[in-house]
């Protein structure tokens, strides 16, 4: 038995004893880590130089102000206020500019550069600054749901979304979440946030991380993500630690409200371990807070689940989830709808047609779609044999069109963008007088959504996408893409959408992987200059597949969802070109009867 040095057994120690021995978990000893490695730092520190100078932005001031020697954007600030007495707005976050960058979203608390020529303090109504307000909000939820259930607790991920954020998590016990633990753990964030527990930052090596999170197979798998070359970051709010590359508040008292929301699920890889997720919203005042629930009031009342079931237009079964059943009033929506769209395309000369629902595995490894995206597809056998039992591993395996034995393999078809380039490839050889070609589709489609991912209509496992395809010369793509968006916002006018559009374009880093390294601007140039031509602004980000131009509408609820896209690609795999003298595919879908959100699933 083990005693104490007072020879008392260690099970008659008194409870407060117990209490702190329970309490060196896996928080505790990450605590102790990071106290360590702060120490470790505090100790080789050479004290980095501040800037002899900034000219510093403040909102609702128009005379700039340049202090002296402020080593961080609070500082900046405070001299600021000491110098002029102005009264300065509740601050969220700062942009600074260096000599060799420009608008770097920045700690409010974290050194500036030596660099640094402007810093600009900004309030939550920056987009910017509302995204940090809500990651911050994301951490003080971890921060809760470890100090709920300590060790029985897995951290996954944490980020902010469009209009809100959320944590997701693995339960080992199995234990599910439901709306009736929001009260606990809102209590604990209220507990976090009365501490203004200031959010501080650490750059580590990868193996002081490792070290750290070395409980969590979930940590380290995000850790072994980052690039070699990326500075691998750590923040902590009270005892709070979590790999995160920032920015945040300065702390956690400017969350003012909370709001937790809903539960959710998702897959950590598909077929893996099934994650809980909490949602929630948070403000730096009560005032948006009310605002925010008269709105979602409202947008409740408009829920379309709820009105299905009112005007019996649709319904769901766990027979079939994910997958509509539209009763009389919703299919005659349903077929108007699709006359609509047919007109459309019949006056921009477009020419329908049907494709098959599956093909043959060697179609999708052709079309790319098999390494990238079989984890979301649903694979076809032929017959129904039920005398051969599937563990969950060849079940997983099947769902993601992966089998040992793949003489028979089918996959149901995701999306037409293979079947329109296999019927242009193989119909006949065009001549490059006959371009542009341009098939329409309104076949049904099917994606192996995760099911806690499921929502109405807005997200499915089948549904019908109006789809199509345009295959041309180089020279006539950007004639198409004005033609293309001057469908799209005459349609969209029609039920009264607004959207915006995002550039995506290759990552430099990816284009000596292409024949020429022209192409890829080529492609980006001609999906942009319609764009300038057409006076509409576009936000540019870096993807690894082809130059897209994506069409993002505002629903009710102020989240954004992926409405419709317009992409170039050149020599599509599937429609070589030796079925034409030119051939460049277009794909373009100019209205979805479904929309994928935005913050899509993790499966």
């Amino acid at each position: 038995m083990l005693r104490s040095l007072h020879g008392r057994p260690l099970w008659r120690r008194p409870s407060s004893f117990m209490r702190t021995v329970r309490c060196m978990s896996h928080a505790a000893t990450r605590l102790e880590k990071w106290n360590a490695e702060l120490a470790r730092q505090a100790r080789a520190a050479t004290g980095a130089t501040p800037p002899a100078t900034v000219q510093l932005v403040v909102p609702s001031v128009t005379t700039p102000y340049s202090p002296t020697m402020a080593a961080t954007p609070l500082q900046a600030m405070q001299q600021f206020t000491q110098a002029t007495g102005a009264k300065i707005p509740p601050v969220v976050g700062a942009t600074i500019s260096t000599k060799t960058d420009e608008q770097i979203v920045w700690d409010l608390s974290r050194p500036l550069p030596e660099t640094t020529t402007h810093v600009a303090l900004h309030d939550f109504d920056d987009k910017r600054m509302e995204a940090m307000f809500w990651h911050s909000s994301a951490h003080v939820l971890g921060a809760a749901l470890e100090a709920k259930f300590g060790d029985d607790v897995l951290l996954c991920d944490g980020p902010s979304l469009p209009d809100g954020f959320f944590y997701e998590m693995y339960l080992p016990s199995g234990r599910t979440l439901s709306e009736h633990d929001f009260s606990d753990i809102e209590a604990e964030m209220a507990k976090i946030i009365k501490a203004r527990a200031p959010f501080e930052r650490l750059q580590v090596t990868r193996d002081v991380a490792k070290d750290m999170f070395g409980y969590s197979k979930f940590k380290l798998q995000m850790l072994n993500n980052i690039p070699a070359d990326e500075p691998i970051t750590l923040y902590k709010c009270g005892s709070f630690v979590d790999l995160c590359r920032g920015p945040h508040l300065p702390h956690t008292g400017m969350l003012q409200t909370v709001a937790l929301t809903r539960c959710g699920a998702s897959h950590w890889t598909h077929g893996s371990e099934l994650l809980q997720r909490v949602y929630g919203v948070t403000f730096p005042d009560k005032a948006r807070m009310k605002e925010w629930k008269h709105l979602q009031a409202e947008a409740k009342k408009r829920d379309h689940r709820i009105i299905g079931k009112a005007q019996s237009l649709f319904l769901f079964h766990p027979w079939s989830p994910g997958s509509s059943f539209m009763l009389p009033h919703g299919t005659r929506i349903f077929n108007r709808l699709a006359a609509f769209i047919r007109h459309e395309y019949r006056k921009r000369g477009y020419d329908e047609v049907v494709t098959p629902l599956i093909f043959k595995k060697e179609l999708w490894e052709t079309s790319g779609h098999y390494e990238n995206y079989k984890e979301d597809m649903y694979s076809v056998r032929p017959g129904m044999d039920d005398d051969k039992p599937m563990s969950c591993a060849d079940h997983a395996n099947h769902a993601a069109l992966q089998s040992d034995d793949d003489g028979d393999l089918f996959g149901l078809k995701p999306m037409n963008c293979p079947g329109h380039c296999l019927m242009f490839k193989e119909n006949k050889v065009y001549s490059y007088r006959e371009l542009p070609v341009r098939f329409a589709d309104f076949s049904a489609l099917h994606r192996n959504e995760a099911s806690g991912a499921l929502t109405g209509l807005t997200r499915v496992r089948r549904f019908h996408q109006d789809d199509a395809h345009i295959f041309c010369r180089p020279d006539q793509v950007q004639d198409e893409i004005q033609s293309c968006l001057a469908f799209i916002k005459h349609v969209y006018g029609v039920f009264g959408f607004e959207f915006q559009l995002r550039l995506s374009t290759r990552p430099r880093r990816t284009w000596a992987t292409w024949r020429s390294g022209t192409r890829p601007r080529r492609s980006s140039r001609q999906l942009s200059t319609p764009l300038t031509c057409r006076g509409r602004s576009t936000r540019a980000t870096a993807r690894s597949t082809a130059p897209r131009l994506t069409l993002q509408s505002a629903m009710l609820s102020s989240a954004s969802t992926n409405a419709a896209r317009s992409s170039s690609t050149f020599n599509c795999r599937c429609a070589s070109t030796s079925s034409t003298t030119a051939a460049t595919a277009t794909s373009t879908r100019p209205s979805s009867s479904t929309a994928r959100s935005l913050a899509r699933s993790s499966a």
